[in-house]
């Protein structure tokens, strides 16, 4: 609430006296300007700043054409043009809203879930609802605004938990005067985070992914959660998996699918599973592994089993919770783990645990994103579905070489990687990971900036 939807106003609104053929009208130029600025070539009519995913302004030549357009000048239109125009160009059905019961409704940003009763200000939702022809509804005018930031900092006493709040752990310290402690995990984590792999096109890389998914979810028999930031990604991944024969749930903003979202998770952590969720982030739900997803061999036997065996209960470990030997604090290997059960059911299992299970772990849910996230915050909620309460797990990114994230990382490739990719081939590597971080910091570094400005402040 704090962070993701500080960009987000409450308002107090009433109802604006606006003509609604006006925004019939815009939208009709608008399309006749894009119709236009197509033929425009390098003498556009407006600009769209890659790095700022909602500006778009007009040219020069673009103000003078919409004064042609509009008859004699009306600069009534003016803002409702732009809006026409930012409809079309910048927002798109299911991924910014959805169409529900010939209603435009908003997707929440952050879980990709409808929010009823929500609307864009300033005619921007009046000129989505004539772009999809749907019956219009009253402008409102803003009377009066507070930030969600704004209104918590008048409370004296502020707290709260996150498991992602260590991000943004300047903007907590400036924003509110409150600091962010960081509460170590009560297991240790046990989840593999492989390298980021890029593709040359999109359409390789969704192919790559439906290779992955057959892969840990047939060959392997492990659930897998394959998390996209769209609907129409997710759809289309959706696609590629029907036509490869993987059975899978489909968990996303289209009514059918979100009524289900309490059953589909219910069932996400079961044997050979696939689920694809978009914006899994926020959605607050555990993801339970079923029978048969972890190795037996790491389930901690009952008390008297263990006693038989000469070893001690550990409180930590109850009977029939995961021990895992990925990151086990506790791994000798003078000894070959001689204080622990796994040594005594089978001699080479710690070893094991540490050697090839750390490359490859056999067991627990993978995690699979679909590209990365502009938030480093929002990529480490989906990968964190997995290795929870110690439990074994794995992610793995993946990306096409045309994403704005990677463009945006000015990544010189290395000549050997430029020619794999060049091939059809994939790049995998830590260099590229760790490019992709310094982008996503330097987004929430802005976002933290665009939000003080909102309200004119520097801080406190």
């Amino acid at each position: 609430l704090l962070i993701d939807q500080g960009r987000t106003p409450l308002v107090i609104s009433e109802p604006a006296s606006v003509d609604p053929e006006s925004y019939r009208a815009a939208d009709r130029i608008a399309r006749d300007l894009i119709a236009r600025n197509e033929a425009a070539g390098a003498d556009p009519l407006y600009e769209m700043d890659p790095k700022s995913k909602w500006t778009l302004l007009f040219t020069q030549k673009g103000i003078e054409t919409c004064r042609q357009l509009t008859g004699n000048g009306d600069r009534d239109l003016h803002t409702p043009i732009l809006q026409a125009l930012r409809a079309h160009l910048l927002y798109q059905k299911d991924r910014e809203y959805v169409l529900q019961n010939d209603r435009v409704v908003i997707l929440d940003a952050q879980t990709g879930r409808p929010s009823p009763g929500r609307a864009w200000s300033e005619g921007l939702h009046q000129a989505m609802e004539v772009k999809e022809g749907v019956a219009l509804t009253p402008e409102t005018r803003t009377t009066a605004r507070i930030l969600a930031q704004d209104y918590f900092r008048q409370y004296e006493k502020r707290a709260g938990m996150s498991g992602t709040a260590r991000t943004q752990m300047a903007e907590f310290r400036k924003r509110f005067g409150l600091e962010v402690a960081t509460v170590p995990t009560r297991r240790p984590c046990n989840r593999i985070d492989h390298e980021d792999r890029v593709y040359p096109t999109a359409g390789m890389r969704n192919a790559a992914v439906a290779e992955e998914v057959a892969h840990y979810s047939g060959e392997l028999g492990r659930p897998v959660l394959l998390g996209t930031p769209t609907i129409d990604l997710s759809e289309t991944l959706s696609q590629l998996l029907t036509e490869a024969g993987i059975d899978h749930q489909v968990l996303n903003a289209r009514t059918e699918n979100a009524v289900r979202e309490a059953e589909i998770v219910a069932e996400a952590g079961t044997p050979g599973r696939v689920t694809i969720a978009t914006e899994m982030a926020g959605r607050g739900t555990d993801i339970r592994l079923g029978n048969g997803t972890v190795n037996p061999t790491c389930r901690m036997p009952s008390v008297e089993d263990l006693e038989k065996m000469g070893v001690q209960p550990d409180a930590l470990f109850p009977s029939g919770s995961v021990k895992c030997c990925i990151g086990c604090t506790e791994y000798d290997a003078a000894t070959n783990c001689a204080r622990c059960y796994k040594s005594k059911l089978d001699s080479a299992f710690p070893n094991r645990g540490r050697t090839a299970c750390r490359l490859e772990p056999p067991c627990g849910l993978h995690v699979i994103g679909a590209r990365r996230h502009p938030m480093r915050r929002i990529d480490d909620q989906l990968t964190a579905r997995a290795g929870r309460q110690g439990e074994p797990g794995s992610s793995r990114f993946f990306l096409s070489r045309d994403e704005p994230l990677l463009m945006l990382a000015n990544l010189e490739l290395k000549p050997e990687e430029d020619a794999l990719l060049e091939t059809e081939s994939v790049v995998e590597n830590g260099r590229i990971s760790s490019a992709i971080a310094r982008v996503q910091a330097e987004a929430e570094k802005k976002d933290f900036g665009i939000r003080q400005k909102l309200d004119g402040t520097k801080g406190q």
